[in-house]
Formats: structure tokens, sequence, C-alpha cells
């Protein structure tokens, strides 16, 4: 009730894998409000329909803006329970990449200490340190889980929020973002759930093409100043 109120909000799904085709949900959090958040456990979920239709009209809800941390992911676990998301709105991942494109990490926790010294929980504490004998999050405690999600989702609406005023301060920098970077996630998101398609024969003959091409050029060059290492 309180989501279907609310103009945005930041979410994060929990898995049991990376690899968002082979990966089954475990639990998602919420958060609209800086320092609060809510966990929803899949089990609870599936045991009621009614709330998994619920969350369906909310996701689906073209007028409440989601938000997430690299949320392309988070739509593809969605999809996988028939919840289409709609008006993704801002990823706190993009944003970071486009204000510091410079910085080689983007993920959460490196992003939520460098701008607020926060250590956030590592996912090892609960899964395991030793990669031969780590469990899934399926196994762990729900209540466990259920803090971790819900840093992550406080977290990312913390970002978005610090984020989108940087952006506003920079017209071309929002206009790459919303214009450009978050208007091609959902293309995104249907090319790694369909791959493409591709012309291997035409491709074929562009390689063929420019190969012959790159050839005239190099020999042009050589009559000019003989043998070198072109490359």
């Amino acid at each position: 009730k309180e989501l279907e109120k609310k103009d945005e909000f930041a979410f994060d799904t929990e898995t049991t894998n990376i690899n968002f085709l082979i990966a089954n949900i475990v639990g998602i959090s919420f958060c609209f409000e800086e320092n609060i958040a809510y966990y929803i456990s899949f089990e609870n979920i599936k045991n009621n329909l009614e709330i998994l239709y619920k969350l369906k009209s909310i996701f689906e809800n073209k007028n409440i803006k989601k938000i997430g941390h690299n949320i392309k992911y988070d739509i593809h676990i969605l999809k996988r329970v028939g919840i289409n998301v709609k008006n993704t709105y801002f990823d706190t991942m993009i944003a970071a990449y486009i204000i510091y494109p410079g910085e080689r990490k983007y993920n959460i926790d490196s992003l939520v200490f460098t701008e607020f010294g926060h250590r956030m929980q590592k996912i090892e504490t609960l899964i395991g340190e030793n990669k031969k004998t780590q469990i899934t999050m399926d196994f762990v405690d729900p209540e466990r889980v259920a803090t971790y999600c819900c840093e992550d989702s406080d977290f990312t609406f913390k970002l978005y929020k610090k984020y989108l005023s940087e952006l506003q301060k920079i017209p071309k920098m929002m206009d790459l973002f919303f214009n450009i970077e978050m208007s091609i996630v959902d293309v995104l998101v249907n090319m790694e759930e369909n791959g493409i398609l591709l012309d291997i024969e035409y491709l074929k003959e562009l390689s063929s093409f420019y190969e012959n091409k790159i050839n005239e050029i190099q020999k042009y060059i050589f009559d000019i100043t003989g043998p070198f290492n072109l490359n």
C-alpha cells in the first residue's frame, strides 16, 4: 500500500547466482525514504499470490519511477517471475560512470565508501569466504538476508539523491544520462535475453573488403618508406 502511493522507489533483489540466466530470486527490498527499507522474502511471495500480483501492478505502473544499482540485472530477475518493470528511471551505477568516468570500480560497496565513508556488509559474511564451500542465498537465514538486502536498497536510494543532484548541475550530463544511457537500458535487457541476429555472410564480405583495402594502403606506405612494423 505504501509503494502504490510513491512517485519513486529504489529496489534490490537477492538471488542465488550473479548470472541472471540461472539465478533464482530469494527476496526483494525497497527504499523510498533514507534510512528506512523493507524486505519481502520470495518464499512469502510464492505462498501468497496476492502479494505477487500487487508487486507486479506496482512494478508495471509507468507513473512510478524505479531506481536501482545495475538495474538491468534486477529487471532480468523480475522478468523470470512474470514481472515486466516499467519506467526504469535511474541506475546509480551508470550515473557514477558518467560523473566519475576515470574510476575503475563502480560496484555499490566502493561507491558507498567513497561517497559516505560507510563500509557495507560483504556478501561473504553470509555465504562464506571459501569459494568451494560457499552456500547460496536461499540457504542463509532470511533475517540476515533482509538486513543485507535492505542496506543495498537504502544506499542505492542515497546514491540516487546525491547523483541526481550532481547531474542536474551540468545539462549536458543530464542529457547524456537520461536521453541516451537510461533510454537504452530496456533495449539492452532484450538483447541480453534474446541475443542479436548477425548476417555472417555479409560480415565475411566486409572482412574481405577491408583486408584488401588494408593491403593496398600498406603497399602504398611501403613503396614510400620501405618495410617496417606498421602495427
